[in-house]
């Protein structure tokens, strides 16, 4: 089938005519937001603050948690001193605990700025929406912009892993302890306790350096406003 050459002007009493009306006219930008516009932004806004809000209570119920799990790991190991079940809780567990306890709290952090990230580049959007006083320059909306110019949430942030970590090095010093003060050294075989001291310290440093890694990936996230728009 051999078709002509498309040279039909396609006029605006015609169907396609009409369809291609509505969709230049759909596809054209209104100078302001409609009211519906502003009202779903608003609510989006509203939403995700709140989203905002359970994320950082779950980090805290993350921390707390896991410092009360910490707290009983090493209690227990404590209470059976001369055995292999107690180097395993202080050496093996309680690092282990500790790498999931930041990667859970971090994960929490990471949603929460997230969020928060889109929220400064709605900011910006929503108050060139809404008209603010001609008395001064006053922004309906200026909570997440302000976030990022005056950064307070270092000392917090390593606050709460330090403390964290604190314990997991306080159990591994415990767990050495126990094996070259006891009777433990003399009952095992010494591939075994070499091959638990090896592990332990690799756990013990994974959560650092776990740590690290994602507190900077997350302050990434943080400084990130600006999203790609469309056109």
């Amino acid at each position: 089938m051999v078709f002509g050459p498309h040279d039909r002007k396609i006029t605006g009493n015609s169907p396609l005519g009409q369809q291609d009306d509505q969709c230049n006219h759909l596809s054209t930008p209104s100078a302001e937001p409609s009211a519906q516009w502003l009202t779903a932004a608003l609510e989006e806004y509203k939403s995700l603050r709140a989203e905002i809000v359970d994320s950082i209570q779950a980090q805290r119920q993350i921390m707390q948690v896991g410092m009360t799990g910490l707290s009983v790991l090493i209690g227990l190991g404590l209470q059976r001193i001369n055995s292999l079940f107690a180097v395993l809780l202080l050496m093996m567990l309680v690092p282990m605990l500790a790498i999931f306890i930041t990667a859970g709290a971090l994960g929490e952090f990471f949603r929460a700025t997230r969020a928060s990230s889109f929220l400064a580049y709605r900011e910006e959007i929503i108050n060139r929406s809404i008209p603010g006083p001609t008395a001064g320059p006053a922004p309906a909306q200026e909570w997440e912009q302000w976030l990022r110019l005056n950064p307070v949430h270092v000392v917090r942030d390593w606050a709460q892993f330090l403390a964290a970590f604190s314990i997991n090095t306080s159990a591994l010093a415990l767990g050495f302890y126990m094996i070259f003060t006891s009777d433990f050294h003399i009952d095992q075989p010494a591939p075994l306790i070499f091959t638990l001291g090896a592990v332990a310290s690799i756990l013990w440093a994974i959560s650092p350096i776990l740590y690290i890694y994602l507190l900077r990936q997350v302050r990434r996230q943080f400084i990130q406003k600006n999203l790609p728009r469309q056109d």
